[in-house]
């Protein structure tokens, strides 16, 4: 019933409702459950740890929407979209440490979630193999495939993992899923040689990463040719037409993620406390800086907010440096969580899981919405945290667990 209920709440994340800003079914259940286990939640020591860092969190935020506020309605979203990733977090870690058996419905609950309340009504197959619609392969398909296959991996064994992942990744490059497709992939490899029998030497495992990084810009090259030949014809691949070097991958890098260099200037124009949350770009400075980077002359079309397109610079301009270092130490704390488990784990059963999850933690932090912070963040989160007292527990009992 446990479960059911965990994996039914995960699932409602995807449906969302308006009521003076979108909100999901999933997190109005957490919220009243919240209120309901409130005293056995404050005994987890982790959820007093969290419950302080979360704290200094939102305070900085509430003390910047005191001077630079952009309406209550604005400053109480932003507010909220902590609140509740705390709220998110705190649920799935609590029944985490009951069972860890309510992980694979977890992974699979937000899988379903992901394409079950995609907005596919046009989706044409034909044009989707095409790579046409590369809108719904990389914020549907890629993370669906991601989370079923992660959970498939707790269950199948590392050569077959390597080849699902391997495999998987080159089809979403390929179908215009560049990032979607990298982390499938860089885990297939990563969880390959982390769950190698006997420890590499230091100066062959360097040796093994220079190739593999030859190999990977090998491919890209491939893939750029094939791009530029009009062999693959995904949608944003006029992002590597465009560039003066596409056999550059920064370059591409800066032009498919421009927001958030243009909001690392955005933090520095007001670095003490933001401009506010969903703060209007009302002299156009920064939708000009954004289709600049994109090698084109602002025309003044775009929506009227300001391109903020990553949780960790977020904190920052919204909200300012208090906010930012807030943010930082939360962000920080789960980092090194993962590298420990990560360094340790090789005979877990989680470990691609845990691979796939720290590639998108880091990659949804640094360039996904801020609203990631709330829905999909916390999901990475508890595998990290999960995996991390799991390394634990083998260093005492030299057992893992399924």
């Amino acid at each position: 019933m446990t479960i059911f209920f965990i994996f039914f709440v995960e699932f409602l994340f995807g449906y969302n409702i308006n009521i003076g800003g979108q909100i999901s079914i999933g997190e109005i259940i957490i919220f009243i459950w919240f209120l309901t286990k409130y005293k056995e939640i404050h005994q987890s020591k982790f959820f007093q740890v969290l419950s302080k860092m979360y704290f200094f969190l939102i305070m900085a935020q509430v003390l910047s929407e005191c001077f630079v506020s952009n309406g209550l309605n604005n400053s109480i979203r932003g507010i909220l979209v902590s609140i509740f990733s705390l709220l998110h977090l705190t649920f799935l870690c609590f029944y985490i440490q009951k069972s860890y058996k309510c992980i694979p419905y977890i992974l699979i609950a937000k899988g379903i979630s992901i394409f079950i309340f995609a907005e596919i009504d046009d989706l044409n197959i034909q044009n989707m193999i095409g790579g046409e619609e590369s809108g719904f392969v990389k914020m549907q398909l890629a993370p669906m495939i991601g989370f079923l296959l992660t959970t498939l991996s707790i269950y199948l064994k590392k050569q077959m993992n390597s080849i699902l992942f391997l495999a998987a990744g080159m089809l979403m490059i390929v179908m215009g899923a560049r990032s979607g497709g990298m982390f499938l992939a860089v885990t297939g490899v990563l969880g390959y040689f982390m769950t190698a029998e006997k420890k590499l030497p230091q100066q062959t495992l360097l040796a093994y990463s220079i190739i593999i990084l030859c190999t990977i810009y090998a491919l890209y090259v491939l893939y750029v040719n094939e791009v530029l030949s009009g062999n693959i014809t995904s949608g944003n691949n006029h992002q590597i037409r465009s560039l003066s070097n596409p056999y550059n991958p920064f370059e591409l890098l800066v032009r498919g993620r421009s927001e958030f260099f243009v909001g690392i200037t955005a933090f520095f124009d007001k670095f003490l406390f933001g401009h506010g949350a969903w703060a209007m770009d009302t002299t156009r400075k920064y939708w000009t800086l954004l289709v600049k980077l994109h090698g084109e002359v602002y025309s003044g079309q775009g929506t009227p907010w300001m391109p903020v397109h990553s949780v960790i610079l977020g904190w920052g301009v919204y909200n300012g440096i208090l906010a930012f270092i807030a943010g930082m130490r939360i962000f920080i704390m789960f980092c090194k969580m993962a590298i420990k488990a990560l360094k340790t784990s090789a005979h877990s059963p989680y470990i691609y899981c845990l691979a796939y999850s720290f590639l998108n933690f880091l990659w949804n932090g640094l360039f996904s919405p801020p609203s990631h912070f709330r829905l999909t963040l916390p999901v990475y989160m508890v595998i990290i945290y999960f995996c991390y007292n799991q390394m634990k527990r083998y260093k005492r009992t030299k057992k893992y667990k399924r």
